[in-house]
């Protein structure tokens, strides 16, 4: 379970005990989180910004016909922005919070997958991430770039994991982060590749090949992160 993995250890009376580890990729998320926001509000929205934002607005207003009107170019973007414009008010940063909130998980992904890189590597190249100022910058802008790739990260990791522990929640899990990928950005579909690549590296028998009860969990996890 993803939970142990993450919690730590468990001391005598049952209670979770929190790592070092555990503690380094807390941080790690939180360090993502105020890089983002020290850049949330550095500069003003940018043209294609305004335009998913507007239409995410128009959308909040109860009005899809002018919302697809403007056009907007991540499709799960569009419904965060609008929840968020609905709940908060609409601004530049609101318009911003869904892809900072979302992106500054990423560092979990690399949880998930330590069975294929290995403890230190997986914390490693989490830190290496967090410090990137691209990095950082896709998941301080209001496009589905970022999201894209957080979603990436995630379906990757998922499919080690199911691979490892051989849950059909796992592939389930993995096919809905790479529906949120696909729906955030149009760039993401050569990526597919990420998630196969991940599977064939951590499968423990090379003549392993998923079940059907795989392929339709992941296809369900798919269809309803997409829809």
């Amino acid at each position: 379970m993803l939970t142990s993995t993450v919690a730590g250890r468990v001391n005598p009376a049952g209670r979770a005990v929190l790592t070092v580890e555990a503690a380094a990729y807390v941080g790690l998320c939180c360090l993502a989180l105020a890089l983002r926001f020290l850049a949330l509000g550095a500069a003003p929205l940018s043209s294609p910004e305004a335009s998913q934002a507007l239409a995410a607005f128009h959308l909040a207003q109860g009005s899809p016909a002018a919302a697809e009107a403007v056009g907007a170019s991540s499709p799960a973007l569009l419904s965060l922005q609008a929840l968020d414009f609905a709940l908060f008010g609409a601004d530049d940063t609101v318009a911003r919070l869904a892809v900072v909130l979302l992106t500054s998980l990423f560092p979990l992904s690399f949880v998930l997958a330590r069975p294929l890189l290995g403890r230190r590597t997986a914390l490693l190249s989490a830190a290496l991430l967090s410090l990137s100022p691209a990095w950082s910058l896709a998941g301080a802008v209001g496009l589905g770039t970022g999201l894209a790739g957080t979603g990436l990260l995630f379906a990757a990791g998922f499919a080690v994991r199911a691979t490892v522990d051989r849950r059909r929640s796992w592939v389930a899990a993995s096919g809905a982060a790479l529906g949120l990928a696909l729906a955030s950005a149009s760039e993401p579909w050569w990526a597919l590749v990420l998630v196969g690549a991940a599977w064939l590296k951590a499968r423990p028998e090379p003549e392993s090949r998923p079940s059907k009860g795989d392929v339709t969990a992941f296809a369900i996890g798919l269809a309803a992160s997409v829809l």
